[in-house]
């Protein structure tokens, strides 16, 4: 099976924020052009804060 790697980033923004259990958080975000990700696709994600 082949893989796949492919960059595309995207600006999103945080639209929901849950403590799920203790020491874990989901959280949602809202990106500009949802993309499918197949089941079990690695995402990487890239954070940027800003206090």
């Amino acid at each position: 099976m082949a893989v796949q790697s492919q960059s595309r980033w995207q600006r999103a923004k945080v639209v929901e924020a849950d403590y799920v259990a203790d020491g874990v958080r989901r959280i949602v975000l809202e990106v500009e052009r949802p993309e499918h990700a197949a089941p079990g696709t690695h995402v990487d994600v890239e954070l940027r804060v800003h206090g």
